[in-house]
């Protein structure tokens, strides 16, 4: 039986932004466990461009972490390598993309005209080559900023570019014509990441905060969704469980491959976050006059999480820009994401989900 989920943002969630948390210095035990989101503790760290003095802890060199802050997978040794995040296109002329099976974690967001387009973060993944690399937007600052990641993209408004700069992210464009190389294609669709080479320019260290609470534990408590459709912008997104396989994607209704190591493979992800966000005007246009949005992910909502064939609705919070996304059940506490591959879209509050 399929359910359609439509949940608005309550007045008495409201009550909620008091209690927001800010996400975490500390990455686990000596086993490369990851920590419970109760057991969290308050991060100090602050970023350029928050008010306020930077803190000890933002001017000293990062802790290796010992575990993948993309997918809470613990790691063999601790690292101390910095998450490499790329902006890649979802038109129709960039299918099919390179690099995005590997990623441990895929962000989709909505642009102007109803395209999407994706954030791909790495740690540790390895991709031969990662695009078409496209263009910034001015909510990719927010979203990027807790991985403390390199990022790699082409063009954007020069305000939008400075907000990057302000959050402390370290960025590739398109000047960088060893990272960036243009294949055969049609520009601007044939730009993409040479992947060793970024790794050459990747020297910040990882993320000084947990980005996201994850556990190596997932309690069946929730619905079944074996299917999840929705509509996001001009397209129709759905994901399919295969048992012992994940969530395999399809867009308008046709297999969503990727292109992976050897061939064509279809995008397949352990977990699936919906995460509703409030869109809201980002005070310019296109050069076809479409306005583009910008969303709130600092702050709180509800969201979905689909693992293992099932769905549990959550609730999100975000202290600061520089702070990790909590999630909390429907009792208020602390909710873990499953370990695994993960993508978390960025849909507009009102979009009607439907799964079972």
């Amino acid at each position: 039986m399929l359910r359609a989920y439509w949940k608005p943002l309550s007045v008495a969630a409201a009550v909620a932004l008091i209690a927001l948390i800010a996400v975490i210095v500390t990455w686990g035990g000596d086993d490369g466990s990851s920590p419970a989101a109760s057991d969290l503790p308050t991060s100090t760290t602050t970023i350029p461009g928050d008010s306020g003095d930077q803190s000890p802890e933002a001017t000293a060199p990062p802790e290796p972490v010992s575990r993948n802050p993309l997918t809470g997978a613990p790691l063999d040794t601790p690292s101390d390598q910095q998450v490499i995040a790329v902006r890649v296109g979802n038109g129709d002329a960039e299918r099919p993309q390179a690099g995005l099976g590997e990623a441990g974690l895929i962000y989709e967001t909505l642009l102007e005209g109803g395209e999407t387009r994706f954030i791909a973060l790495y740690f540790g993944e390895e991709p031969d080559s990662v695009g078409p690399v496209r263009s910034i937007r001015p909510v990719d600052a927010a979203i990027v900023a807790p991985f403390a990641p390199l990022f790699a993209f082409s063009g954007g408004q020069d305000f939008v570019y400075r907000l990057v700069q302000a959050a402390g992210v370290a960025v590739i464009d398109e000047t960088d014509v060893a990272a960036l190389t243009r294949s055969d294609g049609v520009a601007p669709h044939n730009l993409f990441l040479d992947y060793t080479t970024a790794l050459t320019r990747a020297i910040g260290g990882p993320p000084r905060v947990a980005p996201l609470p994850f556990s190596g534990d997932w309690q069946p408590a929730g619905e079944s969704a074996d299917q999840v459709s929705f509509r996001f912008g001009s397209r129709a997104i759905e994901y399919v469980f295969d048992t012992g396989g994940g969530y395999l994607r399809s867009q308008d209704g046709i297999p969503f491959e990727v292109l992976g190591p050897d061939d064509l493979e279809t995008l397949t992800r352990d977990t699936v976050v919906i995460q509703f966000v409030a869109q809201r005007s980002a005070g310019y246009s296109d050069v076809a006059g479409a306005e583009v949005p910008d969303f709130d992910v600092v702050g709180f909502g509800e969201a979905l999480v689909f693992h293992e064939g099932e769905a549990v609705a959550v609730e999100w919070r975000r202290a600061s820009q520089a702070s990790g996304t909590l999630f909390f059940d429907a009792e208020g506490e602390p909710f873990a994401l499953p370990s695994g591959q993960l993508i978390i879209e960025l849909v507009p509050i009102g979009t009607e989900v439907t799964f079972g």
